[in-house]
């Protein structure tokens, strides 16, 4: 869990390129490069490289996911009739390793939308960067801007 498909490929690339693991794991933010070194070091594959790559390519295979970006619609599902759910956004949200932006125009704190982001925040190496429209939470229909920062 703690590497995406494409963060497994550029370290066994970088390996198979015969650069050093502390080298091949240098793409990972500090604190997971620290936890991936402690892992490797528990299970001793740091010791054998090619053992090491053949993990890795597994883990590329098991979290292939499409890499491409884009704008995503979301309504509630009364009203969904040819896009997503707004609760099928709470699983992009979940996997997002380096940032977030997020546009919406009714952002409730009882959303799941809501839940992902806050727990988002909380990760390390996660920006998260949110616009919502300021006439449609100033009338008390949502959370406000200051609400929404904290």
């Amino acid at each position: 869990m703690l590497l995406s498909g494409t963060e497994a490929r550029l370290i066994a690339e970088a390996l198979e390129a015969g650069d050093s693991l502390s080298s091949a794991l240098s793409g990972l933010d500090g604190t997971r490069r620290a936890e991936a070194k402690q892992l490797l070091g528990a299970t001793e594959l740091a010791k054998a490289p090619e053992g090491l790559v053949a993990v890795l390519r597994a883990i590329e295979g098991a979290r292939a996911q499409a890499t491409s970006v884009e704008t995503l619609w979301t309504m509630p599902g009364h009203v969904a009739q040819s896009s997503g759910l707004t609760s099928s956004i709470a699983k992009l949200v979940e996997g997002a390793r380096s940032s977030i932006v997020c546009s919406t125009y009714n952002f409730q704190t009882t959303s799941l939308l809501w839940h992902g982001l806050r727990d988002a925040v909380r990760r390390a190496g996660v920006s998260v960067r949110v616009y919502v429209d300021s006439h449609a939470t100033s009338g008390g229909n949502g959370p406000d801007a200051d609400q929404i920062a904290a």
